[in-house]
């Protein structure tokens, strides 16, 4: 009986120090951001931000920004037939393209007025942020519901080469 009390004692404190490991400890990977123009960790950042690099989109098996909206949170995409239409939150400028648009975008941190403009695959692309809420302190102007910040790849000494194929018929695609 003494023995079983000991190894009862011994079993909870070994299970509670195991418990009481941090989980940031169980994750060696840290996800940077530039949502602030300087590379921090996500976890530092004062800013809503969802970021996916470009081994995420390729695990995902998206070919653009449209399909990638998907998997991002508060994040909508409308194409139309002129001009794509960006949503954060839920806010954004509509249909209406003669004003300029309530979502900034932003490719390596140059301004990118419309739509068609930034809307591209995802040739060298590193990673795509998505800032939620104003952001006019750091962006500017045209970031009043949010920001879509697209970093392209540096250049490298190697030769790459990618390929992307979609099909489709009678307004289906696969």
């Amino acid at each position: 009986m003494k023995h079983l009390k000991i190894l009862t004692s011994v079993s909870t404190l070994v299970l509670t120090a195991a418990m009481a490991t941090p989980a940031a400890a169980q994750y060696e990977d840290e996800i940077i951001v530039t949502a602030t123009k300087r590379a921090e960790s996500i976890q530092d950042v004062p800013v809503s931000v969802s970021a996916v690099n470009i081994e995420t989109i390729n695990a995902l098996g998206v070919a653009d920004f449209s399909e990638l909206a998907i998997y991002l949170p508060n994040f909508e995409i409308n194409n139309s037939t002129i001009l794509p239409n960006l949503y954060v939150r839920g806010l954004g400028s509509g249909a209406t393209h003669s004003i300029e648009q309530s979502v900034g975008r932003y490719v390596d941190e140059v301004y990118m007025g419309r739509g068609a403009m930034s809307i591209h695959g995802f040739f060298d692309v590193e990673a795509v942020e998505i800032l939620r809420g104003p952001q006019g302190t750091l962006f500017g102007k045209n970031t009043v519901a949010g920001a879509m910040v697209v970093r392209t790849a540096n250049p490298t000494d190697e030769l790459e080469a990618g390929v992307n194929l979609t099909y489709g018929g009678y307004s289906t695609q696969g």
